[in-house]
């Protein structure tokens, strides 16, 4: 492969087979499930022709247990940036297809990076869950990432809309995610968020629990009360129109959601101006955890 032609045709193939993510037995069994792609959520999702995503060529570097010769399809990570309703939004979107969804080391990073573009565009970020939880072969460089994750939700709070999608599993340490976001909205039987699954709850209290019934949407609708949830039962017809009209009506008496799509969206902001921006992500922060401009000293302006 030594001509131009011969690299970009090679290219080409690379990325058609990248796309493809965890392959056509995959995907089947995906839909058996009455799940969606990550790529299928986000045609649904995104307007028309408008969704541009990033780092479709990354990879893992974890080179334990048998791992140095697996190849995961952009680390089981679809993010990037588009139009929904005519509107700028940010996105990360887990692939279960593609090694079960897990969030390892550069999964995480892709999930850092489109925040901070989210936070530096005052533009909303939508994640959809859909994983097995940590990849458990990367050790430590996986649940390090995941601390890098929830300091950005913390730091972007009040600052551009951070809005979860649960169509899948979330748990144990993923749990943690959606919890710091402004608004979650969970998929009615195949989403569930626990910190703990039924297996750890039977052995420790010798109780027999449903994955539904331990975390499912409307068990943390009617009882847990965290943030606000709407369990949706339809996936395609939700992700293909009712999204807008649910965040909006739901939203209610949330601050700044009802309009997260609206004229009011996200103030753009200057390099110039107060808040956090990628490199201001180790500057000192008051007692309340606010980070503070170096130049002004003030506050990140609130969305």
């Amino acid at each position: 492969m030594n001509t131009k032609a011969e690299k970009v045709a090679a290219l080409k193939k690379k990325k058609e087979d990248l796309l493809k993510m965890g392959g056509a037995t995959a995907i089947e069994k995906q839909h058996n499930r009455n799940k969606l792609t990550a790529r299928e959520r986000i045609h649904l999702l995104f307007d028309s022709d408008t969704f541009m995503e990033m780092d479709l060529f990354v990879k893992h570097r974890c080179g334990f247990f048998g791992m140095g010769k697996r190849e995961i399809p952009a680390d089981a990570v679809v993010s990037g940036f588009g139009k929904i309703g005519g509107r700028d939004v940010f996105t990360a979107v887990e692939d279960y297809t593609t090694f079960a969804g897990t969030f390892g080391e550069m999964h995480g990073k892709k999930f850092c990076k489109v925040l901070d573009f989210a936070a530096e565009a005052g533009a909303p970020f939508v994640q959809i869950i859909d994983s097995g939880g940590a990849r458990l072969q990367e050790g430590q460089d996986s649940s390090e990432v995941y601390a890098q994750v929830f300091r950005r939700h913390i730091l972007y709070s009040g600052v551009v809309p951070q809005i979860s999608l649960l169509m899948g599993p979330c748990g144990g340490g993923a749990a943690y995610g959606p919890a710091l976001t402004d608004f979650i909205i969970m998929t009615r039987k195949t989403s569930t968020m626990y910190i703990t699954g039924p297996a750890v709850v039977k052995d420790v209290l010798s109780e027999e629990v449903t994955h539904e019934q331990l975390g499912g949407g409307l068990v943390h609708n009617q009882h847990v009360r965290l943030q606000r949830m709407v369990p949706v039962s339809h996936e395609p017809a939700f992700l293909g129109g009712v999204f807008e009209k649910t965040v909006e009506g739901a939203a209610g008496k949330s601050r700044g959601l009802a309009h997260a799509f609206g004229r009011s969206a996200c103030r753009r902001r200057q390099k110039d101006s107060a808040g956090p921006f990628p490199e201001d992500l180790d500057e000192e922060v008051d007692e309340g955890g606010l980070p503070r401009s170096r130049a002004s000293g003030n506050h990140a302006e609130p969305f």
